[in-house]
């Protein structure tokens, strides 16, 4: 496999806070979140590595990396499907968003974007040159939150002990947002989801933090909203 790594598995530990919005989801103007992400990272010839990042509307995104051994191509895609398909054929560019490059000696690869969109993002570190590579990787992040000023998690009689899981009524026919908060000792996140179409069920992952298909420090949480009835 060309992929550094092989884990899939996520880890889900760690307890949320839930909150329920009648009509749209609260504005995006909650206190801006800074978090900065470093690592130094070796790729063998034909390896790449990658991590993927969900970022609400207003986030930003910066990724420097700086070469002291090799070289390394960087490249960001918006959404699975894009990224999927570059895995699949790495000579398909066409699926790319932004990408640069460096080399031993020469200036940081660097890519910034500002989401326009709540979606994920994936920043993959691949190596195509004939020898190893040894890089300084930097990950700022400027996420945008949700202002939930006024608003009250769900109390504690609606969700279970472990604090891995809710019940949340809806009203037929009535618009309502669900936002959920990741714990973590030195960081909180949000992600929420628009519930506005009619469905049986609904299933989202909001992957904040993911390297690999293994959780990075960051908080990360994954969503399951199983209808009882048929609610939009």
């Amino acid at each position: 496999t060309m992929e550094h790594g092989h884990g899939n598995e996520i880890d889900t530990g760690g307890m949320f806070e839930a909150y329920h919005v009648d009509g749209r989801c609260p504005p995006l103007t909650g206190a801006n979140l800074t978090l900065d992400h470093r690592r130094n990272l070796h790729l063998e010839s034909g390896a790449y590595d990658w991590n993927r990042y969900y970022l609400n509307p207003g986030s930003v995104v910066n990724v420097t990396v700086t070469a002291t051994s090799g070289g390394i191509k960087l490249f960001l895609f918006r959404g699975k499907t894009a990224f999927e398909s570059w895995r699949h054929d790495p000579s398909e560019y066409n699926s790319f968003f932004r990408r640069s490059h460096t080399y031993e000696g020469l200036e940081p690869a660097a890519i910034t974007h500002e989401a326009v969109i709540a979606e994920a993002f994936y920043v993959v570190y691949s190596n195509p040159f004939g020898r190893g590579a040894d890089v300084n990787v930097d990950v700022e992040r400027s996420l945008t939150t949700f202002n939930l000023t006024g608003v009250d998690p769900l109390p504690d009689e609606d969700c279970n002990a472990e604090g891995t899981e809710c019940l949340v009524q809806l009203s037929p026919w009535k618009l309502a947002c669900i936002v959920v908060q990741a714990q973590s000792p030195r960081l909180n996140k949000t992600a929420a989801s628009d519930i506005s179409k009619e469905v049986q069920s609904y299933t989202a992952d909001y992957a904040v933090g993911e390297q690999n298909g293994r959780a990075t420090d960051d908080a990360v949480v994954y969503v399951n909203v199983d209808g009882n009835h048929r609610w939009t």
